[in-house]
């Protein structure tokens, strides 16, 4: 996941040795009230609590819910990311014309030496 973190900071232009200080601190989040109801009702749906990715119980701190939810959050955005770009390749009429060659040429590769001569 590290490196995860590490390529979306490089992506914003952060040097790598920002990267590192930044990855090894702690971060004074702002919680609205809206924000910590959610948090519990994440705390109290055994459900909710599985759907993390990162496993944790009922009795966890406040911090390892938190940042459970943000590393849940984070694979959800990488997800619809990279969904798009693949709705962005299948508009695109010259990579389909690409991708259709080499399947043809993938598919006449295929074909037995002989069956040419039918």
């Amino acid at each position: 996941m590290l490196k995860v973190k590490h390529q979306v900071m490089q992506n914003v232009g952060m040097p790598a040795q920002e990267i590192e200080s930044y990855s090894a601190g702690r971060l004074s989040v702002p919680l609205s009230a809206r924000d910590r109801r959610d948090l519990e009702m994440i705390r109290r749906s055994p459900e909710r609590l599985e759907a993390l990715s990162e496993k944790i119980d009922r009795d966890a701190s406040e911090a390892k819910l938190v940042h459970a939810v943000f590393e849940a959050g984070l694979k959800a955005l990488n997800e619809a990311a990279e969904e798009r770009a693949y709705r962005e390749l299948a508009r695109d009429s010259e990579y389909r014309r690409d991708s259709e060659s080499r399947r043809g040429g993938r598919r006449n590769s295929r074909m037995p030496l002989n069956a040419a001569d039918d």
